[in-house]
């Protein structure tokens, strides 16, 4: 008989998910139930294998909560329903998110960030911490991390929808977790936390 793999997306941290469409890069978008019992949407990310909750990617002040996601195109737009300021309403919406690729220290890792316009200058920072960081002359918009150090910036190519640079990982982090995010600061984009423990 033939065989398929079965994937275990997780929940983002209740007991159930429903996984509602699938694009041709094998990412995946639906709703979860959180550990508070309350339903989000969610976005799984096959290149990672992580599971995120789309309120990750708003502003904790649009007055947007995002229920559930029910299709998700080749290009990452997705699309579903929630609440808006209280009032049940459809969304569509283009995750910003990143990845760090690879984990030795003494080597070069690459930081990419996905899902953007050409031209658009990203930013990666990084700490040990996570804790809140005004992003100075940008009020609002703020970084989940403790006093974060710039390690990098990348211009999306043509063509590409990515930011990508390689960046020296010194040996001095060896067995530390280090705590990522990219911003766009004029577009008001911050990515998750993305967390990556070096060997």
């Amino acid at each position: 008989f033939p065989t398929s793999q079965i994937i275990d997306l997780g929940t983002l941290g209740g007991g159930i998910s429903l996984a509602h469409s699938i694009n041709n890069q094998a990412d995946v978008v639906g709703t979860s139930e959180t550990i508070s019992g309350d339903w989000h949407a969610f976005y799984w990310d096959e290149d990672t294998g992580r599971m995120h909750d789309l309120n990750e990617f708003i502003h904790p002040a649009s007055g947007w909560v995002l229920e559930s996601a029910n299709h998700l195109t080749d290009s990452g737009w997705s699309c579903g329903s929630g609440t808006f300021n209280g009032r049940r309403q459809g969304f569509v919406l283009r995750p910003f998110r990143m990845s760090v690729l690879g984990s030795t220290a003494g080597t070069n890792v690459t930081f990419r960030a996905y899902d953007l316009e050409p031209g658009l200058k990203v930013y990666f920072a990084a700490s040990r911490m996570t804790g809140r960081f005004p992003i100075p002359g940008f009020p609002g918009l703020e970084l989940g991390l403790h006093s974060p150090i710039r390690v990098a910036s990348s211009v999306v190519g043509v063509g590409t929808k990515m930011a990508s640079v390689s960046v020296f990982a010194p040996l001095s982090i060896k067995g530390m977790t280090i705590h990522f995010q990219a911003v766009v600061p004029p577009r008001y984009l911050v990515s998750p936390i993305f967390s990556k423990t070096f060997f």
